[in-house]
């Protein structure tokens, strides 16, 4: 077995990343920088041999009546033994730039496979992301609707806040409300309506759900607001001492 198959390298180039030029020319390159330090190092093992071969018939006795003349085996030996030598520091930068070759080739490799891990991650967290997008829309729609029923029916503020409280526990600990985006719209509403005890008035329900409260205007008050009765006097306990000056005339 020749040093060049005994070296670790894959059983075959590891292909560039598809759709992508740059990463098919860089393989390429790399591809062909291993092929040739592959035939150099094959070439070196052949010319290693041959010395070798050679320097073992040096020790060969001539030929029985044989006159030709035979070179001083000393002179051959040191010629031939110095080519091996210089063929062998060949080799070893042949293996080395063989191995450079091919972690030059598993580098790209792994930085080509941790791209379309991070690409592939990247677009999972993308899929990940949209979806909660689209189950957090899909909740804050009912929950715009429960709102609404809220406004209406509440009492006093207390029972409002008390409601909405509810609401969002429902939200955050039930599991018949952990995505409703498959479920009909207004069974949703419906069903968590009745789950925090409202008895909303559905004739003016459309597809889209209740129609928006004003926003501006006495409509926009909350139907417990003490903002609905006429008063010369401030109505909220925080604006009782709110304007209490004392006048004095003054001397003439």
């Amino acid at each position: 077995m020749s040093k060049s198959a005994s070296l670790d390298a894959p059983a075959s180039l590891p292909d560039a990343a598809a759709g992508d030029p740059a990463a098919v020319d860089e393989a390429d390159r790399l591809a062909e920088r291993v092929a040739r330090a592959e035939s150099r190092l094959r070439v070196l093992e052949e010319i290693r041999e041959i010395g070798m071969r050679l320097m073992r018939k040096l020790e060969e006795a001539p030929a029985a009546g044989s006159d030709a003349p035979r070179p001083d085996p000393a002179v051959a030996f040191a010629k031939l033994s110095r080519a091996v030598r210089l063929t062998l520091d060949l080799e070893i930068r042949a293996e080395e730039d063989l191995r450079a070759a091919l972690a030059g080739e598993v580098t790209a490799h792994e930085m080509r496979r941790e791209t379309r891990d991070r690409v592939a991650g990247e677009a999972k967290e993308r899929v990940y992301k949209a979806d909660e997008r689209a189950r957090h829309a899909a909740r804050d729609r009912v929950e715009d609707q429960v709102d609404i029923a809220i406004v209406r029916e509440a009492e006093n503020e207390k029972d409002f806040f008390e409601r909405c409280a509810a609401m969002h526990e429902r939200f955050e600990e039930d599991e018949a409300y952990d995505d409703v985006r498959d479920q009909p719209f207004r069974e949703v509403v419906e069903r968590l309506c009745k789950d925090i005890g409202l008895t909303p008035d559905w004739s003016d329900w459309t597809d889209d759900g209740w129609p928006e409260p004003p926003v501006r205007g006495p409509e926009a008050r909350p139907p417990w607001s003490p903002f609905h009765q006429p008063s010369p006097r401030p109505l909220l306990k925080k604006y009782r001492q709110y304007h209490q000056p004392i006048y004095e005339l003054a001397d003439p």
